[in-house]
């Protein structure tokens, strides 16, 4: 492939996953709407005690310094597909505001995608759920079978094992 035809499947990419996350835009306001705001409306456990499960909730029960959260996903288009898609988004993640880092994972046996991330706090953490960029990718089409869970780090253990957590917190 020459330096022209790089370009050009370049250019092909990025147009590709403008389109695949243009796709979710309108389903994305139409949910923010329906929820008050900009994004996910978080419900308390009570809230959700007789809806359908809704996979945004944290535990505000528990105080929490870095905060893991872990995604889990299945897709509905090729794992190519998949991959030439999210990799735009890599760099309005890494802008997300109190997310120290984002582990990107993918299972192409099983059409599973998701990540695994570290933020600052659960405020971090609440703010990213609640804001257009989650509300986009929760909402697009091709995604579904969203799995949410936070986690409190255990640091004592964590360090022990040489976990990259108080790495994240140093810099």
């Amino acid at each position: 492939m020459n330096a022209k035809q790089t370009t050009t499947r370049a250019a092909q990419t990025d147009g590709e996953a403008h389109r695949f996350w243009r796709q979710a835009q309108p389903h994305a306001r139409q949910i923010a709407r329906q929820r008050g705001g900009t994004g996910r409306r978080m419900k308390s456990e009570n809230e959700r005690a007789d809806e359908n499960p809704d996979p945004f909730i944290i535990n505000k029960e528990t105080p929490m310094s870095e905060t893991i959260m872990q995604l889990n996903f299945k897709y509905d288009v090729s794992a190519e597909d998949y991959t030439s898609a999210v990799a735009p988004l890599a760099e309005q993640f890494a802008a997300v505001s109190g997310l120290r880092w984002k582990i990107w994972m993918i299972n192409e046996d099983e059409s599973e995608a998701g990540g695994i991330y570290l933020f600052e706090d659960d405020a971090a953490l609440q703010t990213f759920l609640e804001s257009d960029l989650a509300a986009a990718v929760t909402s697009h089409p091709a995604l579904r079978d969203f799995s949410v869970k936070p986690f409190k780090v255990m640091e004592e253990q964590t360090a022990v094992t040489r976990g990259p957590v108080h790495l994240a917190a140093a810099s």
